[in-house]
């Protein structure tokens, strides 16, 4: 059975890099969502006009092809919606059933503490929404195999933790992190997510020029101008609204 002993300074100083690495992989991947998400509403409608032009079936076609292969999953190097699905994949491999007997250990003691029956009787929501966070966090990694998550949230919530385990699971799956961050800032949609607005239609005119399309500054200014707006689940666009109305009338 794996010792228990207080952490050192270096061992809490790692934990701690690993949560702040956390942290920062979480707002990468939702800049690079949604710089994902704003950059593709914009060129969906250069890919009307290229419709409305004398373009070749060609410019058309390798639009299709670099934007929107199927619009479900990308793999070249210049898609604008890769999620990662291959690391995501290798990381919902990571299950095992041979699970680490520490870690079992660490998850049930973290459970007792943050599953919800646990947390009825907590007057404060602020201490509530934030068990029920590392509640979450800790049933992923335990069903992952994601062990540094386990050692992250029982840290925040001082239980005891096998010393070895931030050598072999923490330090390694930090590191994973780290490359996986500067990956993600390395697309172009994250990328995008960060051109500042004066500069969005110098930029998308570049990216285009650089794949080869060529459109007139008037056309880049009006796509530019345009800005996705994500729509909160369960609501249906105005127009779509309004025409139902009018249907209903007659």
């Amino acid at each position: 059975m794996m010792k228990l002993m207080k952490l050192s300074q270096e061992d809490k100083v790692k934990i701690l890099e690993y949560k702040f690495v956390f942290e920062e992989e979480i707002q990468v991947n939702n800049e690079y969502l949604e710089g994902s998400a704003d950059l593709n509403y914009r060129l969906s409608f250069f890919r009307t006009k290229l419709d409305k032009t004398e373009a070749s079936n060609n410019q058309k076609q390798k639009f299709d092809h670099i934007f929107m292969p199927d619009k479900k999953n990308f793999s070249s190097d210049t898609d604008l919606v890769n999620t990662d699905k291959q690391e995501t994949s290798k990381s919902a491999n990571k299950f095992r059933d041979d699970t680490k007997p520490w870690a079992k250990d660490l998850y049930k003691k973290i459970i007792m503490v943050t599953h919800p029956d646990k947390t009825r009787g907590v007057v404060s929501k602020t201490l509530i929404d934030k068990l029920t966070e590392q509640y979450r966090i800790a049933q992923n990694g335990y069903n992952t195999g994601n062990y540094s998550d386990l050692v992250m949230v029982a840290f925040d919530l001082n239980i005891d933790i096998p010393t070895k385990v931030i050598l072999e699971e923490v330090s390694p799956e930090c590191n994973v992190k780290k490359k996986k961050i500067l990956s993600t800032k390395k697309m172009l949609a994250w990328q995008w997510y960060h051109v500042p607005a004066s500069q969005k239609d110098a930029e998308l005119k570049k990216i285009l020029k650089h794949l080869g399309f060529s459109f007139s500054e008037e056309k880049v200014k009006e796509v530019v101008k345009r800005k996705y707006v994500k729509r909160k689940t369960g609501t249906r666009p105005k127009k779509v609204i309004n025409r139902r109305r009018k249907i209903t009338k007659h």
